[in-house]
């Protein structure tokens, strides 16, 4: 057995499953953040964890200490400034700060992409203006009568993210829920259950309660084992890896859903095995398609 992070078990199996091409470029808007996601905050630390002895001066201008690094942050404004004026003490402390930040953006960057990927996949769908709450947006008869139909709590833990971005987009100096018994995780769930008993779906209190456990419960257990371990971590980096995981999920579903029996296509991504509901869409490995 092997651990990783917060989780112990075995590597999962991966496979190539058929997929259309609007999935194989969520799935490349995702490798994207990812790639930025964390070579950002590689910089970020780096900086932070040397700044006892590489920076002990922190009322020393910033231009002083970083002016060697090439940056259009030194050319001046249109006033003649230079962009950042400040002490190293607070370009630090702003540094410390663009961690949470930065997972809120990449969370919301994301979302933008899924909704993207919808208007493509599924352009029909759309209720009004907007793509929320997919209780709704996502409720139409051959989703859920299909023989592969699209989950009600992969909609409804979907859901659950986008109202995190929501906060996050709305809300930007609110602090996001950390518990299941936060009065807007109530609030949410309400909601949630209203409106896909009126879109159709058969749902009762259990489905939202189970929902709102694997996204805001799960961000709940991270953040205690994270303090357990002696890290201060915030909610919004659990908030953006399930956020990856729930839409992800929830797309490869749709695919599932819609994709027809022997359909061919060239195109594919990888997934975990034990996730894939669909075996007629599993690559066999001595195939050779075109890659994604």
């Amino acid at each position: 057995m092997t651990k990783t992070g917060r989780r112990t078990g075995g590597v999962a199996q991966k496979v190539k499953v058929v997929a259309t091409p609007e999935m194989v470029a969520l799935r490349k808007a995702q490798t994207r953040l990812n790639h930025f996601l964390w070579t950002t905050e590689i910089c970020y630390g780096h900086v932070l964890a040397r700044s006892s002895s590489d920076f002990p001066d922190h009322e020393v201008p910033v231009n002083r200490t970083f002016g060697h690094v090439p940056s259009v942050v030194w050319f001046p404004n249109t006033q003649g400034r230079e962009h950042l004026r400040a002490t190293t003490g607070r370009f630090l402390d702003q540094t410390q700060k663009n961690t949470s930040d930065l997972y809120r953006l990449v969370l919301v960057g994301y979302y933008a992409y899924f909704e993207e990927y919808l208007e493509d996949r599924v352009p029909g769908l759309k209720v009004g203006k907007t793509w929320g709450p997919f209780v709704r947006s996502l409720s139409a008869v051959d989703f859920r009568t299909a023989p592969t139909p699209l989950p009600l709590h992969t909609v409804l833990c979907a859901d659950f993210c986008r109202l995190v971005r929501n906060l996050a987009v709305h809300e930007p100096y609110e602090l996001l829920p950390v518990t299941v018994t936060d009065v807007r995780v109530a609030r949410w769930r309400a909601q949630l259950l209203e409106d896909a008993r009126k879109s159709g779906w058969p749902a009762n209190e259990s489905d939202t309660h189970e929902a709102a456990q694997q996204v805001v419960g799960q961000v709940t257990n991270h953040l205690k084992q994270a303090r357990n371990e002696g890290k201060e971590l915030p909610p919004e980096l659990f908030y953006l890896l399930f956020t990856f995981t729930n839409l992800d999920q929830l797309a490869c579903q749709i695919e599932e859903a819609l994709l027809a029996p022997g359909q061919r296509l060239t195109t594919w991504v990888n997934r975990a095995l034990e996730r894939v509901r669909r075996h007629d869409l599993v690559i066999p490995e001595n195939a050779t398609p075109t890659p994604a």
